[in-house]
């Protein structure tokens, strides 16, 4: 398995596993002639845009945690430039 270091992660993983389950369940529905083909099609659509939706989300959540933790490591890395001798005690 996995090493999962977001929560968020834990729960988007959970979402496509349903979402894949539902699409498996609408197929074999389809497959049984209970579906009928034009109604399959625009759920399968409408899912795929769903999930599209929320990994551009998740994306964009990304790159904003990242862009946060790379600005805290350069504050990090100034101040500790600024005082390069502070551990020292003569």
């Amino acid at each position: 398995q996995a090493t999962i270091v977001s929560p968020g992660a834990r729960h988007y993983l959970a979402l496509l596993a349903r979402a894949d389950d539902t699409l498996a369940r609408l197929e074999l529905a389809w497959l049984l002639g209970l579906v009928a083909p034009a109604t399959r099609t625009g759920l399968v659509g409408d899912c795929r845009r769903a999930l599209h939706g929320f990994k551009d989300l998740a994306s964009q959540l990304r790159q904003d945690l990242g862009a946060h933790v790379r600005e805290v490591n350069a504050q990090r890395r100034s101040g500790a430039d600024a005082h390069p001798n502070d551990g020292d005690a003569g």
